[in-house]
Formats: structure tokens, sequence, C-alpha cells
């Protein structure tokens, strides 16, 4: 199935987005809206693996 792939493509950089993104550390770092990017990544993670 085609539409698989693409699903999958999605996970693994939801997934990649999460992991860099974990942790406090990464919190408002002040590159230009870090904590959006942050709040965003993690809100789209949620959505395609779920909690």
């Amino acid at each position: 199935m085609p539409g698989s792939t693409g699903r999958q493509m999605l996970r693994q950089e939801a997934l990649t987005l999460r992991e860099r993104h974990s942790g406090p550390r990464h919190y408002g770092r002040g590159d230009g809206g870090g904590s959006e990017r942050y709040f965003i990544s993690r809100a789209i993670a949620f959505l395609v693996v779920g909690p």
C-alpha cells in the first residue's frame, strides 16, 4: 500500500523530533521560537504516534 510508506516516514520523523526535543534543556533556548517549535513537534508526535 502506498499510503503506509508515507505514514511510516511521518512516524519516524515525529519520533526523531520527539527525541531531539526531549528534556527541559531545550526549553526556550532563545533561538527564535525554540519553545514554540518544541510544542509543535510534540503535538505532531502526539498526533502521529500517540501518547
